[in-house]
């Protein structure tokens, strides 16, 4: 039978190093992705519990997998510890091998597979990033087209313009560079960066999001989560010597301002929805660790969520002062 995947064909010929009490086995591949919508209001704002709930149950093996994966690569940074990043090398070939997060798409309500899948690949391209000094060629020639098959899977999502060009396009963004960065892939790298560019054109001259400010009473929330991705790609162009802090003007540092000022006072997010706003969850303001030397208005504000840390979040890629470090410590 002929291969599909020619990734997996060379998966059959890896031995994978055998699990050890420090490194327990991972967990079956998880090949399809279900996942439903958890909203029960046209604006995206109210979330309903019962939806909720399923939703969780339907992805807990993958967001599991996800936030172990991490922990490992975020210990070997931490520690410089090679076992650990052989154990987060082990558990991601073993998912190669299965083919995970390639298989079917099931979409239960909305598009939420496809969400699943871009954040997933994020966090576990930035875990291959952040061991990749500890890459094997044979490791590459596993993980990079696993990888990669995902990342364009996630860019092919956008082929249909009915699709709002949202936060949803940025966490695309950090996936495809995430990829490209733990991978050394070029055009993946261009497309990531054209992303981004799109993304600071959306940034007003106040620092806001207009299709994010429609989201009633979690605006404030969803400005926060526009910011996640784009900030760690920020972060991540350091490992390629780029500032892409400074690209457009430095909108991104205007939209960090904005999201600043709501987290500690959601007045002018009231006052513009006219909706009581959710705040983000602190493990949502990793990004501050990473602009927190950036030239903000209200820098010392900033710096003021950034020693609510250290912070950790798998979307994003772990703890985002691992990444930055991992990122800047590039040859």
């Amino acid at each position: 039978m002929k291969c599909l995947l020619a990734f997996l064909c060379l998966a059959s010929l890896i031995t994978p190093a055998g699990a050890s009490a420090a490194c327990p086995p991972p967990p079956p591949a998880v090949r399809d992705i279900r996942a439903n919508s958890y909203y029960s209001d046209a604006a995206g704002s109210i979330i309903d519990p019962a939806l909720h709930a399923q939703y969780k149950r339907n992805i807990d093996p993958i967001t599991d997998f996800h936030r172990r994966v991490l922990e490992r690569a975020d210990a070997f940074v931490a520690t410089g510890d090679i076992a650990q990043a052989r154990c987060t090398i082990d558990w991601l070939s073993a998912w190669a091998q299965g083919g995970a997060l390639l298989g079917a798409l099931i979409n239960e309500r909305g598009n939420q597979a496809n969400y699943i899948q871009k954040w997933t690949l994020a966090g576990l391209a930035i875990a291959s990033f952040k061991v990749r000094s500890q890459l094997t060629p044979a490791d590459h020639a596993l993980l990079d087209p696993w990888l990669k098959a995902q990342a364009e899977r996630s860019l092919a999502f956008w082929d249909d313009a009915r699709h709002k060009r949202n936060n949803h396009l940025y966490w695309t963004g950090l996936a495809v560079a995430a990829t490209a960065a733990a991978t050394d892939d070029a055009i993946l790298w261009g497309r990531a960066r054209s992303i981004y560019d799109e993304a600071l054109a959306h940034i007003a001259a106040d620092g806001t999001l207009e299709m994010e400010m429609a989201r009633a009473g979690r605006a404030l929330h969803y400005h926060n989560y526009a910011l996640m991705p784009l900030a760690a790609m920020a972060e991540l162009a350091h490992s390629r010597h780029e500032d892409w802090y400074a690209r457009g003007d430095g909108r991104l540092l205007r939209l960090a301002e904005k999201v600043t000022d709501g987290v500690l006072d959601p007045a002018w997010f009231v006052e513009q929805t006219g909706k009581r706003q959710e705040l983000p969850a602190e493990g949502y303001l990793g990004w501050s660790v990473l602009l927190a030397d950036q030239p903000l208005r209200n820098r010392d504000k900033l710096q003021a969520l950034a020693a609510r840390g250290p912070f950790f979040n798998a979307q994003m890629g772990g703890n985002p002062a691992l990444t930055r470090q991992s990122a800047r410590n590039q040859p």
